[in-house]
């Protein structure tokens, strides 16, 4: 008896992979099913749970990249291509097209033309934009400013402690040092020519300069001039004391063209208004004298 054909049972063919569920969203791995493998773990692809997200997604994107839809450039890219971005970034046509000008409220010696040629240089090739451009002249304009007014202010401090502890120091002999130390600078700044001594102006600037930020070299100044004074190479006219000047304001006082009747003494108008300045300058000369003490 012939034997019966063995069945085979067929085994239930595996389901199709999917890009939607039944709910038709995304499946998990939907984006393995794209041909083009670089888009298989495209985080953002894979953000996307709905067809109607990814295309949200696209219509902004596509927003994004403008009406005139220029391409981002990469190291690959043409010079052209850079050309033509920079541009649709707003670049003007040159680096002298910045139009950099020099701010009003910036001293001219703080102000570089080199500065600012390199600066407007670097800009352009940089693709900057002309918006861009401006909030950064006028950023490095105002912290420039800034710098300067807080410098000037420390300065201002700085020079007020000197002086002060001069003050200290020297007491009523203030003017007269200060005043030994100006001739002997402009004596190092002389020179004899044909006989016939020239300050040397430029030098004498420089020297004034430097005494006048550092004590030492003011002490320096004063010490010589006293030097030069008594030994007699030097005549240096004493400055007078308070007291000196109360002296002479009580003369002046007694002069008859101060008194209110001038007219009988023989004086005009303009020579007592002239004598009444002449005393109230002597006051005020007495009063800075007064104050260094």
């Amino acid at each position: 008896m012939p034997e019966e054909p063995a069945v085979v049972t067929a085994e239930p063919a595996a389901e199709a992979p999917t890009m939607f569920d039944t709910e038709g969203n995304f499946t998990e791995n939907w984006t393995h099913l794209l041909t083009d493998t670089a888009l298989h773990d495209n985080p953002t692809l894979k953000a996307s749970k709905t067809i109607e997200s990814l295309a949200s997604q696209t219509v902004n994107a596509q927003k994004l990249v403008g009406a005139d839809k220029i391409a981002v450039p990469n190291e690959a890219s043409t010079e052209l291509e850079w050309e033509t971005f920079h541009k649709a970034g707003g670049r003007p046509e040159t680096a002298a097209d910045y139009n950099f000008t020099k701010p009003e409220e910036l001293p001219d010696e703080n102000y570089s033309q080199e500065y600012v040629s390199g600066l407007q240089d670097l800009l352009f090739t940089f693709g900057a934009s002309k918006k861009l451009a401006d909030a950064l002249i006028k950023y490095d304009t105002e912290f420039k400013v800034k710098h300067l007014a807080t410098v000037t202010q420390d300065e201002k401090l700085a020079m007020t402690g000197l002086q002060d502890g001069l003050i200290a120091d020297w007491g009523n002999a203030f003017e007269q040092k200060k005043h030994d130390g100006n001739r002997a600078i402009e004596e190092a700044s002389s020179v004899m020519e044909n006989g016939v001594k020239v300050i040397n102006q430029e030098f004498k600037n420089r020297l004034v300069e430097k005494a006048g930020n550092d004590p030492d070299i003011i002490r320096a100044f004063a010490n010589l001039g006293a030097k030069f004074k008594e030994a007699g190479s030097l005549k240096i006219d004493s400055i007078p004391t308070p007291a000196d000047i109360q002296v002479t304001i009580d003369d002046e006082l007694a002069k008859p063209a101060y008194s209110p009747d001038y007219a009988k003494h023989g004086f005009t108008r303009a020579q007592h208004d002239a004598q009444v300045q002449k005393v109230k300058a002597l006051f005020e000369e007495k009063d800075k004298y007064a104050k260094t003490g």
